[in-house]
């Protein structure tokens, strides 16, 4: 990171940053089930192994070539499953110490129960996932199951590296380059797609160090590495909801040209675990209506709220709305049912902030017509 964005001008407006060590830790804490799950998921059976090389053998070509791909690092999956394993295993030494300041604090703070053993065994009850999250994605960290506890290992090849853990200055990088993650996330779930001016005017209008365009840039592209929420593409930080530069060309064309809405510090940390408010009157008789359509039950309908309102922000079509209903298992019967959808669905439509409007609701754009009309 360049030590200007650490070492840079005061705010003294501002006393607190809006994603606190607090919110940060509170957005990725699991419940027990989904704890236990991802533990489950994504441990290893067997004996436990302390080299790179061995842990790395445990998994399938499909992992391996996935967890190159995070290195860039292109695997073919005709190459023979011990090659694939040197190649990565170089690469995981090479870039271990250079994406410290990119993992998440928790993480760092994680990686000290390994200064003195390269294993560390909790009972299950006791490992939490979210604090070796980044670890365990990039091939750092190994996670083996036991009959009643886990063990962490992370490769001898490593351990050398860990000193990097004594340097003050390596956890405020990482505090910085963790909130810029979170600015990333809560954006581009607001917008879509933003430009770095506007990720500047945001972050500077917020947060104690001071960024130019030109810093942004530079953070963004090093933080695109290691987290998976967003992506950068020539001066515009994306969501993953596309998947291709041609992608975001073709909905750039899309966008209507109107000036970003501006976020207060609450809607910000809002954004960053979901773009659905489901507080709001017209989400309540939206969510109603379709409990009583639905077979499925009140959790089917909660998680098809979700994605009803997903396909309002990014502007799905009518036909492609009516799809989503009936994946899940939602039809209308009569007229009557028809009529009441469509003019919930209108409600719901004119409370979600959408991605083509920059984060307005459509009333912005009709008030902002009429005003030009007045003119």
């Amino acid at each position: 990171m360049n030590e200007n964005v650490v070492n840079s001008q005061q705010n003294s407006e501002i006393s607190q940053s809006v994603f606190t060590r607090e919110v940060l830790d509170s957005a990725y804490r699991f419940d027990r089930e989904f704890n236990a799950r991802f533990l489950d998921d994504f441990s290893l059976s067997g004996h436990v192994c302390h080299h790179l090389d061995e842990c790395l053998a445990l998994y399938t070509k499909d992992v391996l070539i996935q967890i190159g791909l995070d290195h860039m690092l292109d695997l073919k999956v005709s190459m023979k499953k011990e090659k694939m394993v040197e190649l990565l295993r170089q690469k995981i030494i090479q870039d271990f110490h250079e994406f410290l300041a990119y993992l998440p604090v928790r993480n760092l703070e994680f990686l000290k129960e390994f200064t003195y053993e390269n294993a560390y065994t909790l009972t299950r009850d006791v490992f939490l996932f979210p604090e070796f999250t980044h670890l365990h994605h990039y091939g750092f960290l190994f996670l083996f199951k036991g009959e009643d506890e886990y063990t962490a290992v992370l490769p001898g090849e490593l351990g050398t590296f860990l000193g990097l853990l004594n340097n003050k200055g390596l956890y405020v990088k990482a505090d910085v380059n963790e909130r810029l993650d979170a600015y990333a996330t809560s954006l581009v779930n607001l917008y879509g797609i933003l430009d770095i001016d506007q990720f500047a005017i945001l972050w500077n209008k917020y947060e104690k160090e001071t960024l130019t365009p030109a810093m942004v840039e530079d953070e963004l592209k090093a933080l695109d590495r290691a987290h998976i929420f967003w992506w950068y593409l020539d001066e515009y930080v994306v969501s993953t909801y596309f998947t291709a530069p041609e992608e975001v060309e073709e909905y750039l064309k899309e966008v209507k040209d109107v000036t970003y809405y501006m976020p207060d510090r609450e809607e910000l940390r809002n954004y960053f675990i979901t773009p659905y408010d489901k507080s709001t009157p017209a989400a309540h008789a939206m969510t109603d209506f379709l409990s009583s359509v639905c077979q499925e039950g009140y959790d089917t309908v909660s998680v098809l709220m979700q994605d009803l309102n997903d396909a309002i922000t990014v502007g799905e079509k009518m036909d492609d709305v009516f799809e989503l209903l009936g994946e899940y298992g939602v039809f209308f019967h009569g007229v009557d049912e028809l009529n009441t959808f469509h003019e919930l669905f209108g409600d719901l439509d004119e409370t979600v902030r959408k991605w083509q409007l920059k984060g307005h609701r459509p009333h912005y754009l009709k008030n902002n017509q009429n005003h030009s009309l007045s003119n």
